[in-house]
């Protein structure tokens, strides 16, 4: 009963007073269980209920008739067919929350963590802040070709990411989108752009000036088309020759 009341007003159905909390016997609870007081109101917005759902408006629900979740879901795939026996599955749920299943890497996978945060690129290439909630244990592919799989494909392991924000994608049931995981982060460093680098005939990198000399530099990371770099001769605002 508890459950019926509550329900139905989620639904907006005017139930009148709220029931009272009765400590008789509850059905299946044995004694000393709470239940929720049956009222006019209940039965009225019950039947309500069954007539806006295309159901003759008895007021009586039985158990089976009805299926109780822990909370907002939404459905995925409607599974039944006409024909179909009863006992087969109806349908599928899935959480309200959307999320982005990506498949990385394997090899790659020991820099992401559960809840580093990641940028989601939309079908309109417009970027939305987005945060890691789970990385799976289980790799899939990677099938041994010497053994005769001729399915062979590089390990992967599946990755969920959910938007920081629901609003960004309230419009969107289902697309396909890029995940941007940012693996490592450097701040207050030198940059140049990667065209700048010279490689050494002795081993090495170096910056040229544009008088022409040579200035040995230490690389870092590399990120969309820049390189870190330091040492003892270069410094902010040096000009430099690069080749883009």
């Amino acid at each position: 009963m508890t459950v019926l009341v509550e329900n139905l007003q989620a639904l907006g159905y005017d139930i009148g007073p709220l029931p009272r909390q009765s400590s008789e016997p509850v059905p299946g609870r044995g004694t000393g269980g709470v239940g929720t007081e049956l009222t006019t109101g209940v039965l009225e917005g019950l039947k309500r209920w069954q007539h806006d759902t295309g159901r003759k408006p008895t007021g009586t629900l039985d158990p089976g008739r009805a299926t109780v979740l822990s909370g907002p879901s939404r459905v995925d795939t409607v599974m039944a067919q006409l024909g179909d026996p009863a006992a087969e599955s109806v349908l599928t749920l899935t959480s309200q929350e959307k999320t982005v299943t990506v498949k990385v890497d394997a090899g790659s996978a020991d820099s992401i963590h559960k809840g580093a945060e990641v940028t989601i690129i939309l079908p309109d290439i417009k970027g939305v802040p987005g945060k890691v909630v789970s990385v799976s244990t289980t790799v899939q592919g990677g099938g041994d070709t010497d053994a005769g799989d001729d399915t062979d494909t590089a390990p992967t392991l599946q990755v969920k990411v959910r938007p920081a924000h629901s609003a960004d994608v309230a419009k969107i049931d289902a697309a396909s989108v890029q995940v941007v995981f940012t693996a490592q982060t450097r701040k207050n460093v030198l940059v140049v752009p990667v065209g700048a680098l010279l490689a050494l005939s002795e081993g090495g990198d170096a910056l040229q000036r544009p008088g022409g000399k040579l200035v040995g530099v230490k690389t870092g990371l590399f990120a969309k088309g820049l390189v870190e770099v330091s040492g003892a001769g270069v410094e902010e605002g040096d000009v430099l020759v690069t080749a883009s």
